[in-house]
């Protein structure tokens, strides 16, 4: 019960840090496809190791990826599938999202492109430059003990305009949302579309 107890008062220091983070827009998580990481740091402050003390995370965009984003946005709008881009991607050798991720842990499944990668990139509002924090949490299913990923109320979120974060326009990211709806409707078909063309 102690140890319990305990774990539940750290779990909840931990997100009251994660949210002052968030609070100062800093970045909360693992890198998105098409950014990179960058530390944010003081110089005229210096650690115990004689480093400038690291205040928080920033996103930057990776302009090669960013590109990548984009021309996906394109052609998903242009009427090829998420099926048919990630094969193409595959097909073309492009690392995928969490190719970096899985080398690192040494998996081999997973790798390559899959249809959620892409459905993922086609509804993720931060390539139109709004960051979010706090949507989702964890819980554990009463009847199978598996977490299971739930939505939190809306009223709990952090959400807020990066403008320098903008991969896409509203316009192109509007029209693939609606894209996505119309496909969703009954009796709605998914047609591969054409050849698709990736920088």
């Amino acid at each position: 019960m102690i140890n319990e107890e305990f774990r539940r008062g750290l779990a909840k220091k931990i997100m009251r840090g994660k949210e002052g983070q968030a609070l100062k827009k800093y970045w909360q998580g693992s890198k998105p496809f098409g950014y990179v990481l960058r530390n944010d740091r003081d110089p005229k402050l210096l650690d115990r190791k004689g480093e400038p003390v690291r205040y928080g995370t920033v996103l930057e965009i990776d302009p090669k990826q960013a590109k990548l984003v984009k021309a996906i946005f394109e052609e998903y709008v242009a009427g090829a599938s998420c099926l048919h881009i990630a094969q193409d991607l595959n097909a073309r050798k492009i690392a995928s999202p969490g190719a970096t991720w899985h080398l690192k842990k040494r998996h081999t499944s997973g790798n390559g492109w899959l249809t959620s990668s892409v459905r993922c990139i086609l509804t993720n509002r931060l390539y139109r430059g709004w960051q979010r924090w706090n949507t989702s949490k964890f819980e554990k299913d009463p009847d199978t003990g598996a977490k299971v990923r739930r939505q939190r109320p809306k009223e709990e979120w952090i959400e807020w305009e990066m403008p320098k974060l903008r991969i896409v326009s509203d316009q192109l990211f509007t029209l693939a949302q609606n894209r996505t709806k119309s496909l969703t409707e009954p009796g709605a078909t998914n047609p591969a579309g054409g050849k698709a063309k990736y920088p």
